[in-house]
């Protein structure tokens, strides 16, 4: 297989987003060989000037290259072809360092190798790209473009947030941070049910309740059944024969995928789960239990959302993932759900691009209400929205603000009752 023509390939396959990826990690015309670098030259200027790929015909004509299809991701390509451009210079620059060395000239020998590092870095062989700000300013008036539209991320159910967020993008790191038994899951299992109705492909990644428990709750969800009753074999006999009619209709359904399901899986697990699914959002339940290395609970946690924040990135997905507050949120004190209380870590919120508290008083509870409040947000000052939260009717959409009740106004002025059962997610208030 010829590599530069392979790689032109891919690009082509894939379209835009490939040939802006392996621009941004620093793949030149001057890295490739051959047909392929008069191929990748003719594709580069033709997206320079109409924005857009070439169709292959097209590229054959003007060039004289035939590319052949290929399964491989352009990323794959892209990343073997910074390798051997590196792997020469390395070997080029090293040889000029070893000849001082043999003449016992090690100064000589330092400086050379200081100077042909700058050289790579300049030559961004290593991936790494220093670019005028200014020049971004096309691919800005692209955002408003599409934006202006109507192009928007993956929407959660919730139309406030939808508006807050524009969606989730692209390398987008969300957070939801709740105290334990408050609904995390159910939320995040919300989110995934809500993005695969809505056409896109999904993978739920679990780390602690079972595949089986999560594809209960997710019958209870998209079937709107009451979970009490429901996964207490309840069901009268109209409600029973509807769910098995309905469930067994999606049983050959694709787009929606589960992965984990104990207690050690790992982030080299979640990222070959995302290779096999490819999909357009991630979503993982406790990523505070992903096993990573470190030596205390602290570094595990900041080492997890590090992992997670360079996988969005280099995936190009959003990853949206559940954590805890520490004890620092209090069951009584509504003011006590701040940014700072995220537990374990501060590296979750540094790493988040958005990250929403949930949050319910003991009034809310009552009136099957749940509060979202943004502790992190692109722009502004964030908001606060309150939903139903209601498993007899499985209804979990948003309220209007005029019809809001429960504990009401800001969450800081909530007064009392967070619930402090200590149960874990599995609690759900009936």
């Amino acid at each position: 297989m010829d590599l530069d023509k392979a790689f032109v390939s891919a690009l082509l396959g894939e379209g835009k987003e490939a040939i802006i990826a392996a621009y941004e990690r620093g793949v030149l015309a001057e890295h490739l060989f051959g047909e392929g670098k008069a191929a990748y030259e003719f594709v580069t200027a033709y997206y320079a000037e109409y924005a857009k790929v070439p169709p292959r015909e097209v590229v054959l004509a003007k060039t004289g290259v035939e590319l052949d299809t290929t399964d491989e991701p352009a990323a794959f390509f892209s990343g073997e072809v910074l390798n051997r451009r590196l792997h020469v210079r390395m070997r080029e620059g090293m040889q000029d360092c070893i000849k001082y060395l043999e003449a016992r000239k090690p100064q000589e020998a330092y400086e050379q190798l200081e100077e042909f590092m700058f050289n790579l870095r300049k030559e961004k062989v290593t991936g790494t790209r220093v670019e005028p700000l200014p020049a971004l300013m096309p691919e800005v008036i692209d955002y408003y473009n599409r934006i202006e539209a109507g192009e928007r991320g993956i929407l959660t159910p919730w139309p406030t947030i939808n508006d807050e967020t524009l969606g989730f993008w692209p390398a987008d790191l969300a957070v939801f941070v709740a105290r334990t038994g408050i609904g995390k899951t159910w939320a995040a299992l919300m989110m995934a049910t809500h993005a695969w109705m809505n056409g896109h492909k999904v993978l739920f990644a679990t780390t602690e309740m079972s595949k089986l428990r999560i594809a209960i709750r997710f019958a209870s969800i998209q079937f709107k059944l009451a979970y009490g009753r429901f996964r207490k074999g309840q069901l009268d006999v109209f409600e029973k024969q509807k769910f098995i009619t309905e469930a067994t209709k999606i049983v050959d359904s694709e787009g929606l995928y589960i992965v984990g399901g104990d207690f050690d899986f790992r982030v080299e697990s979640f990222e070959a789960a995302l290779d096999e699914a490819r999909p357009d959002i991630a979503i993982m339940d406790g990523a505070y239990l992903l096993k990573v290395g470190g030596k205390d609970r602290t570094e595990r946690a900041a080492n997890a959302f590090d992992a997670m924040k360079r996988t969005a990135k280099t995936k190009k997905i959003p990853i949206v993932v559940t954590h805890q507050f520490n004890r620092d949120v209090k069951a009584n004190v509504a003011a006590s759900v701040k940014l700072e209380s995220m537990a374990l870590s501060d590296v979750a919120s540094w790493n988040a691009d958005l990250i929403y508290a949930l949050v319910q008083t003991e009034d809310m509870k009552r009136d099957n209400r749940m509060m979202f409040k943004s502790l992190k947000t692109r722009e502004g000052l964030g908001v606060e929205i309150e939903t139903e939260w209601n498993f007899d009717e499985m209804s979990f959409e948003e309220v209007e603000k005029e019809t809001q009740g429960g504990g009401g106004g800001d969450a800081d002025e909530f007064g009392t009752g967070l619930d402090d059962s200590g149960n874990d997610d599995d609690s759900v208030p009936f």
